[in-house]
């Protein structure tokens, strides 16, 4: 098949210049591309109803329900990672009832997971991950070859999901509760009693006059 590719004019002479293959660059692309949709879709056929017990800023329980498939666990410190149907990744530890969108699942991932669930979840996601076999066997960042720092105890906070797991607002959750949404009025400040009147004084009496 033959197929013609308009290029900026620096971006053609430049490629012209290092003599790129414009054909198997567009081949390479494609493939990868193809291959990473076909990964997603053959995960996405497993996924199930997940719920997850969740807490929103104020402290309130709630449940979150997403259709998903789990793509990677972390045991040992209580985190899952999973694949929605919207083709986002997510990230959920029970211990923090929260859970978090995850932009960048290659090199976001490499601080979520230990290597082997590592190499699972990004199997799943149709995406080539690297290993530094003279680190002791570690996940690196794609293209960079850089070695994550160790993971910490507490997850990163990323970017919330929008979609059915967000948050319900707190007037949303007053109405559940039969609280309703308008403030509550303040009671009417009481009146001031008027000061008592100073008692009236009584006139002395008059002195009496005797006659001679």
């Amino acid at each position: 098949m033959d197929i013609t590719v308009y290029l900026p004019d620096e971006v053609a002479q430049r490629a012209k210049a290092q003599n790129v293959n414009l054909s198997r660059v567009l081949r390479d692309a494609l493939t990868a591309q193809f291959a990473e949709e076909d990964a997603v879709s053959a995960t996405l056929e497993k996924a199930k109803t997940v719920t997850l017990e969740l807490r929103t800023e104020e402290g309130r329980a709630y449940r979150g329900r997403m259709e998903a498939t789990l793509i990677g666990k972390d045991a040992r410190r209580g985190t899952d990672v999973y694949l929605r149907q919207s083709g986002e990744v997510v990230t959920y530890r029970s211990e923090d009832r929260r859970f978090w969108t995850v932009a960048d699942p290659a090199n976001e991932l490499l601080a979520v997971l230990p290597t082997g669930e590592y190499i699972a979840a990004m199997d799943a996601l149709g995406i080539m991950p690297e290993v530094d076999l003279d680190a002791g066997h570690v996940g690196v960042a794609p293209g960079t070859g850089a070695v994550p720092p160790p993971p910490q105890t507490a997850g990163q906070r990323l970017r919330s999901v929008p979609g059915d797991l967000v948050e319900p607002p707190v007037s949303f959750l007053k109405r559940l509760t039969g609280h309703g949404d308008a403030p509550k009025e303040s009671p009417p400040a009481a009146e001031a009693s008027p000061s008592p009147a100073p008692p009236e004084l009584e006139a002395p009496p008059e002195p009496e006059v005797s006659s001679t």
